[in-house]
């Protein structure tokens, strides 16, 4: 299971005290780092004989009253009373969540929050989905999940996603929410960024069958015509994002109706003639192989799905060899049985253009937005030669987000791929929101790598202090740093980053790093790194 245990997002302290001016000082003395540890050791112990194999408890707000303390006994009394009334609590929960597991349904807990005044319960698949519905409104994982950085794997949601055996009113219901979310096309494309083509029509199919059959044969003609691998994954994208705009929109039409929106969902996407030409070509194509015949809306059997398996492969620059993000295997399409589709002579017929929903901002945006690779901001004063040398950049605006986004994940980790959700940092140092989507590319070649590492050096050089640190030792000790980024009323960010004994070695640091402004920045970056 790889879900972190427990997890706190913000833990306050509140003693009132009675007594002499010189008491106080007494009290705040004993209120030390050695307390606070043992009131989470203790805590952690009540929430590990508590825990539930299959079942979260999650508390928007627990508030524990230890009483009345003398001063003498507090190192003791104040672990023990926290301990016994924490067990109190978890104990009346775990009575109710017995009833409330079994009959209250799904959505009701969803919209109440609820089945005790701010306690929420939710299934390990509940998590799952709902961190992937996060994901996609957001960018990011919610607080709650930021340890759990596998949770957005394919592997993890597809069983539950996709399962033909989960009929509960919470699965409903969120089948509801994600087709709200996906109106607005900045979900759209983080689905079809960040997941391989097969989920993205799996996904198409819990809406539509139909879309999903159109959609697997019109990928099929794609990846079997001679074009550039740029033009090919631009024109996949807008397949895949147009389809999952008509299958949720009115998703009990007719086949008709939904293919005229399909149809005019692409006319609209479409950028240019060369495009154009192809992809309604493609659409033609697929028409012309029914038999007038129409098109059952479900999904594939699992017959047909034997004969066409849709697998994530490496795409590639070669000019010589056609470049695929999905690889049809097995059969092709061209084998199957004729299928039919409607005869629809008015493909682009107009229709009322529906404004598309835009998501709102990451909700922790003023209470703070837990980001990994915090120590990025010491390299600040050479990112601006950096990404010029990349051609990222002019030097005053960045041209290329996505690659910007990914060479600094580079240099913070020497991987040379992410997932939109490691990012979150990346994207407010390129001058962009969190919310903001990060296409995603491949990988950096082995020349910007070559880059990234040569500037690590220079940063190593001028800081006399780490004279002889290697690189990977650069990157955990100082660029791999954990953080949180706040929002001002200003429009100001605040990056606070976690301290560390090494940070000693911030007092020789040549430059400064309480304000960034980098020149594509459209606020500044305040910055509390205690050394």
């Amino acid at each position: 299971m790889f879900f972190h245990p427990h997890n706190i997002c913000k833990q306050y302290l509140n003693v009132e005290f009675k007594g002499t001016a010189q008491g106080a000082e007494t009290l705040r003395g004993k209120i030390d780092a050695s307390l606070l540890e043992r009131l989470s050791s203790v805590m952690e112990t009540v929430f590990d004989h508590h825990a539930a194999d299959n079942v979260t408890l999650q508390f928007e707000k627990l508030e524990i009253d230890a009483g009345s303390i003398h001063l003498d006994h507090i190192d003791e009394e104040l672990p023990r009373v926290v301990a016994e009334s924490l067990d109190r609590i978890l104990r009346e929960c775990s009575r109710s969540s017995a009833e409330g597991i079994r009959e209250a349904s799904a959505s009701d807990r969803e919209r109440d929050n609820r089945i005790e005044p701010q306690v929420s319960y939710r299934r390990k698949e509940e998590k799952i989905l709902e961190a992937f519905l996060f994901f996609l409104q957001y960018g990011a994982l919610p607080w709650w999940s930021v340890h759990n950085q596998n949770i957005l794997l394919e592997k993890n949601i597809r069983p539950f996603l996709f399962s033909t055996t989960i009929f509960s009113e919470y699965f409903r219901f969120f089948l509801d929410r994600l087709s709200a979310t996906l109106s607005a096309s900045d979900a759209r494309k983080r689905l079809v960024t960040q997941y391989s083509a097969c989920f993205v029509v799996e996904t198409i199919g819990m809406y539509s069958g139909f879309l999903k059959n159109i959609s697997e044969q019109m990928l099929v003609q794609l990846r079997s015509d001679d074009i550039s691998h740029a033009l090919s994954n631009r024109i996949e994208k807008k397949l895949l994002e147009c389809a999952i705009s008509a299958s949720i929109e009115e998703p009990d039409s007719g086949e008709q109706e939904v293919l005229r929106r399909y149809s005019k969902e692409l006319e609209r996407s479409l950028s240019d003639d060369t495009e154009s030409g192809k992809v309604f070509g493609y659409l033609a194509q697929t028409q012309e192989k029914g038999s007038g015949k129409p098109v059952s809306p479900e999904p594939f059997s699992s017959h047909d799905k034997k004969k066409m398996i849709i697998t994530q492969q490496p795409q590639t620059d070669d000019k010589h060899h056609k470049p695929q993000s999905c690889e049809i295997r097995e059969k092709e399409l061209a084998d199957r049985e004729p299928e039919s589709f409607p005869d629809n002579e008015n493909l682009l017929q107009k229709c009322v253009n529906t404004q598309d929903i835009r998501l709102p901002e990451h909700p922790d945006r003023r209470t703070g937005i837990y980001v990994g690779s915090a120590g990025l901001v010491l390299l600040h004063p050479f990112l601006p030669r950096l990404f010029t040398e990349l051609a990222i950049s002019d030097g005053f605006s960045i041209n290329n987000p996505k690659k910007a986004f990914l060479v600094l994940h580079h240099l913070a980790s020497g991987r040379m791929e992410a997932m939109e959700h490691e990012l979150g940092f990346n994207k407010i140092l390129c001058g962009n929101t969190p919310e903001s989507v990060a296409e995603k590319i491949l990988q950096l070649t082995a020349e910007e790598a070559e880059e990234c590492d040569a500037m690590l050096k220079a940063v190593i050089g001028h800081w006399r202090a780490l004279k002889g640190t290697g690189i990977e030792t650069f990157r955990e000790t100082f660029l791999k740093r954990k953080g949180k980024i706040t929002q001002k009323d200003s429009g100001d960010w605040l990056l606070q980053v976690e301290s560390s004994g090494v940070d000693i070695l911030l007092d020789h640091l040549p430059w400064g790093i309480g304000t960034v402004r980098l020149p594509w920045m459209p606020s500044i970056l305040w910055v509390e790194w205690p050394s």
